[in-house]
């Protein structure tokens, strides 16, 4: 998943490397695949590897990510598609 700090994101892999790059939530999420949903204005993830939904998070592995109202629709949506 990617987590936004103003103008860093650090992106969070699965084998527990962290890289911290300074380019904008945006544009990084423009590049990436379709797999990976914006579900906070901070937060994006990579649909596949979301192991719980809850009413105001999704979890990817032991990480518990904000769900923000304004994109849980879309990824409810998007969940029941896959």
């Amino acid at each position: 998943y990617l987590k936004s700090y103003h103008v860093y994101v650090e992106l969070f892999l699965k084998n527990n490397k962290n890289f911290l790059v300074r380019m904008s939530l945006i544009n990084i999420l423009a590049s990436l695949n379709a797999d990976f949903m914006r579900v906070h204005r901070s937060y994006v993830v990579n649909i596949k590897y979301i192991t719980e939904i809850k009413t105001v998070s999704v979890k990817i592995l032991e990480n518990e990510i904000p769900l923000g109202k304004k994109f849980k629709k879309a990824l409810i949506d998007r969940i029941h598609l896959i």
